[in-house]
C-alpha cells in the first residue's frame, strides 16, 4: 500500500469516528441511514483484489477488509489466528505438556473430548491431517494460519503433494484409507473478520462447508441469510441487487460492528441474553466450553431458567455475575493495542499526571488493530500463557509493556 493511501485511509477512518462522536453528541442533527454509521460502504472483493460481481468467486476478507485495515497485521496478532501454529515443536517438547503434544494451542494440543490427533510427520498412526483438522475443529477457529499456511511457512495450495504427508493427505477413520488432499480443488480459509463483526454471522453455514472440504467459501457462506448471497444447489450466487451502481453494498447491508458476546459465543460457549427463560435447547453441542465445564454467560438468575434443577427455587445466584452486571466479553478481552485501554506505568508517570494523554492515534489504531486480547489468568486453560495477567478491572498492574514473542512484538496487558 503506497504511503499517500494509507495516510488517506487513516485520516477516512478518524473523520468517521469523529463524524460518529458528533452524532452521538447530538451535533449533527440528522442520522444516516446507514445501519453501521461508523462504518463506510464497501465492495466485496476476491482473492484477486477483483469484485466478487465481476468475477463470481469466493468473497476474500483479507482482499476485502484490507482495502482500509492492514489485514496481513493483523492475522500476524491474533492467537486466535496461529491457534497454537507459532510455537509447534516436535510431540513431547511441550513444556508441561503430554508426550503426544505439538503445542498448547487448539493445532497439535491433543483433544480428550473428541480423542482426535492432529499427526505428526512419519507417524505410523495416522489420524487427522491438516484437511481433516479443518473440517473438524474449523467451527471453533476464525481462519488463517494453519487453514492457509504449512508449518515451514509455505501457502498450503502450493506443497507438493506427498504420499502419508499430513499437510497434503486426509484420512477416513470408518474406512481407514488416506487420500491426496487437493488444495487447488477445496482452497484454503482466511481469516473470517465477518465472524466476529456482523450481528449474525451464519456459522452454521460456514461449518458446513468447512465439513464439506469446500473451504474456499466457508468464509462467504457466513453471508448466507443477508441479501448479499445465497445458494442454489452447490453453486453460490451473488446477488446483485444487494450492491450500488459502483460495485460496493449498498448502505443497508453494511452492519459492521464490534464484536458482541454473542460473536466470542460462538466458539467459546453458550451466551444467552433476553428476558426468555434459559432452556436446554438453548445450548450446542459446539459450545464447547459450556458442554465442557457447564458454563453458561447468562445474567439470568438460575431460578429464573427453564431448566429441570434440584433446589431450583433457592437458586438465587446468576449463571454468570459478569453477565448479570452487563460486562461483556470485550470489556475485559479487549485489544492490547487499544488507546481507550492504555495505563501508563506508576514508575514512569509523574505524580503531578493523573491522566497522559499520550496514545495512539485512533486512526492508527483501526488501521492496525491488534487482535490479541488480554487474557485473565486461569488453572483450566493453559492456552497463551504469554497473556496471562489479570482483567483490567481486577488489577491495577495494567501497564503496557513491549516484549518479542516468537517473530513478533506484542502490548501487553
Amino acid at each position: 500500500m503506497s504511503s499517500f493511501r494509507r495516510i488517506f485511509n487513516r485520516w477516512r477512518l478518524a473523520t468517521l469516528v469523529a463524524l460518529a462522536l458528533l452524532l452521538v453528541l447530538g451535533v449533527v442533527g440528522t442520522a444516516l441511514a446507514d445501519p453501521s454509521p461508523i462504518h463506510p460502504t464497501f465492495p466485496l472483493l476476491d482473492k484477486h483484489g477483483v469484485n466478487v460481481l465481476r468475477s463470481g468467486n469466493p468473497v476474500s476478507t483479507r482482499q476485502t477488509c484490507g482495502a482500509c485495515h492492514d489485514t496481513k497485521y493483523i492475522e500476524e496478532h491474533s492467537y486466535h489466528v496461529s491457534v497454537g501454529q507459532d510455537h509447534f515443536v516436535a510431540p513431547g517438547e511441550v513444556n508441561g505438556g503430554r508426550p503426544w503434544d505439538m503445542s498448547r494451542g487448539l493445532y497439535g494440543k491433543w483433544d480428550p473430548i473428541l480423542y482426535r490427533y492432529l499427526t505428526p510427520a512419519g507417524d505410523e498412526n495416522f489420524d487427522l491431517g491438516v484437511p481433516d483438522w479443518i473440517k473438524l475443529y474449523g467451527l471453533r477457529h476464525v481462519g488463517g494460519g494453519p487453514a492457509e499456511i504449512s508449518l515451514d511457512g509455505a501457502p498450503l495450495r502450493l506443497l507438493e503433494v506427498t504420499p502419508g504427508d499430513p499437510q497434503t493427505t486426509s484420512h477416513d477413520p470408518e474406512t481407514g484409507e488416506t487420500t491426496a488432499w487437493d488444495w487447488g480443488e477445496s482452497g484454503t480459509v482466511e481469516m473470517n473478520c465477518f465472524l466476529c463483526h456482523l450481528p449474525d454471522p451464519n456459522n452454521e453455514a460456514r461449518t458446513q462447508e468447512l465439513l464439506d472440504g469446500n473451504f474456499a467459501w466457508a468464509n462467504t457462506a457466513t453471508l448466507l441469510g443477508t441479501d448479499i448471497v445465497s445458494k442454489e444447489g452447490d453453486e453460490w450466487k451473488w446477488n446483485v441487487s444487494a450492491f450500488k451502481g459502483d460495485g460496493a453494498l449498498l448502505p443497508e447491508n453494511v452492519n459492521i460492528q464490534n464484536a458482541s458476546s454473542e460473536n466470542c459465543g460462538q466458539c467459546h460457549g453458550a451466551v444467552h441474553e433476553g428476558p426468555d427463560p434459559l432452556v436446554c435447547a438453548d445450548i450446542k453441542a459446539s459450545d464447547w466450553s459450556s458442554m465442557r465445564t457447564g458454563q453458561i454467560f447468562s445474567g439470568q438468575r438460575l431460578s429464573d431458567s427453564g431448566m429441570n434443577m434440584a433446589g431450583k427455587e433457592d437458586l438465587t445466584l446468576p449463571w454468570d455475575i459478569h453477565a448479570e452486571r452487563n460486562v461483556k466479553c470485550t470489556d475485559c478481552h479487549f485489544s492490547l493495542n487499544n488507546p481507550d485501554y492504555q495505563q501508563e506505568s506508576d514508575i514512569t508517570r509523574p505524580d503531578y499526571l493523573s491522566y497522559d494523554p499520550r496514545r495512539q492515534n485512533i486512526g492508527d489504531y483501526l488501521y492496525r488493530p491488534s487482535h490479541e486480547f488480554a487474557k485473565g489468568k486461569t488453572a483450566q486453560h493453559t492456552l497463551a500463557p504469554e497473556f496471562r495477567e489479570p482483567c483490567a478491572s481486577a488489577s491495577s498492574a495494567t501497564t503496557p509493556k513491549r516484549r518479542t514473542v516468537g517473530f513478533r512484538t506484542k502490548m501487553r496487558i
